[in-house]
């Protein structure tokens, strides 16, 4: 458990852990740099329980920390926890017992209960989407999609980690979904526990909205979604269209500029706006359709269902001729 500034939900956290039905584990909590009443109260359940083992320190971020934690520990299994949210009691018993039945999986997330003071609209997409099912022959395009796993409701093998060589601190908003990525190419397989037993809080005013504003999370998340497909992209030279003509298709196309500097942009596809966008022409589906180019980079995230749809149609092939950048 990484711990920064959150001494206001703090013990209700650290006690869900402490009231676990299965209750042979190491608690790890680092307390990365707080400035506010964190450390005291670390400090109180230290005091009362030999099983938190404490890490007290500067501030050095979420991988850091992760990493740190986790290279103290000799455990077969790896639990996740945030420092605002509460655990079922029995969210480590079903855990474990799911993975020692299917020795196959890798990562193992829950359902999740929103809480918090967010919309309740933001928080029924969020329970939706930590609520997806995921099978083993979709995981690729699913989370290509998107992020369908809990990053605090997740318990996964030691070994998985250690593969992996662990979080990297390159995608600072988003190091769950990066590693996910990665372990997903290298043929780990992560599941979906379909009980809820993770309370997650949604601040309405969170770090993540701040860096959602200022684009920071959607580069991210384009960056990763590109490591993955990156040996997509070795032909000498290639023409793209990106479906999007916003917010989502303006980055997208910086960091396609930046990355696959042998590829042709040869505009936009939207199908509510037409002219130009960034020197480049907007085109709508139907005339795109009567196009020829190599890939397609969706990067809308509203029209992203239709947009897949149409390509399909025209006998693309998710993957090998178009990608979720957003």
């Amino acid at each position: 458990m990484p711990v920064y500034n959150a001494a206001e939900y703090l013990a209700e956290s650290i006690e869900s852990i402490l009231a676990q039905t299965f209750s042979d584990f190491d608690f790890y909590i680092i307390n990365d740099g707080s400035t506010d009443d964190s450390s005291c109260v670390i400090k109180k359940y230290e005091r009362v329980d030999q099983r938190i083992k404490v890490i007290d320190r500067h501030n050095k971020g979420v991988s850091y920390s992760l990493n740190e934690a986790i290279a103290l520990s000799d455990s077969t299994y790896i639990a996740r926890m945030d420092a605002d949210d509460i655990s079922s009691a029995s969210r480590f018993e079903m855990q474990i017992d799911y993975l020692e039945n299917h020795p196959e999986v890798d990562v193992l997330g829950t359902r999740i209960i929103p809480i918090g003071d967010a919309h309740s609209e933001e928080k029924r997409k969020i329970q939706t989407r930590y609520g997806t099912e995921v099978s083993k022959e979709s995981l690729q395009n699913d989370f290509l999609r998107e992020n369908l796993i809990c990053h605090p409701s997740v318990m996964m093998k030691r070994s998985f980690i250690q593969m992996m060589h662990g979080y990297r601190s390159t995608y600072k908003l988003a190091e769950d979904y990066d590693l996910w990525m990665r372990g997903i190419k290298e043929g780990f397989i992560i599941q979906n526990l379909q009980e809820e037993l993770l309370q997650y809080r949604i601040h309405k005013d969170s770090v993540v909205k701040k860096n959602i504003k200022n684009n920071k999370l959607l580069k991210d998340l384009i960056n990763i979604r590109l490591d993955f497909l990156r040996d997509h992209f070795i032909s000498t030279n290639y023409s793209y269209m990106i479906w999007g003509a916003g917010t989502g298709g303006e980055v997208a196309l910086q960091i396609l500029q930046e990355r696959l500097t042998n590829g042709d942009c040869l505009g936009f596809i939207d199908s509510y706006k037409q002219g130009d966008y960034l020197k480049y022409k907007v085109y709508s589906p139907a005339k795109a359709a009567k196009m020829k180019f190599d890939y397609c980079f969706i990067a809308t995230s509203p029209g992203k269902e239709f947009a897949e749809q149409n390509l399909i149609k025209q006998g693309f092939i998710p993957q090998q001729h178009f990608f979720y950048l957003v």
